[in-house]
């Protein structure tokens, strides 16, 4: 496997540790795109961190605020 694809699985098994559904698809998807970064010079996927912008996970934020009428 690329080099790039084993640091970026690497690092996303330590930063989303509980979050195990994603953990699995996020490393189908990247060993899945292993052959295409070797075929191009992934240096230029390292610049733009193209995978570690592919699977970020959505956030999601949601508050609640209470609107009172005195």
């Amino acid at each position: 496997m690329n080099p790039y694809v084993e640091s970026v699985i690497a690092k996303n098994n330590i930063i989303n540790a509980t979050e195990s559904e994603f953990l699995q698809s996020m490393e189908k998807l990247l060993t899945t795109l292993s052959p295409v970064i070797d075929r191009h010079p992934y240096s230029e996927y390292v610049k733009a961190n193209l995978l570690e912008r592919l699977i970020e996970p959505e956030r999601t934020i949601s508050f609640r605020l209470n609107w009172s009428s005195n």
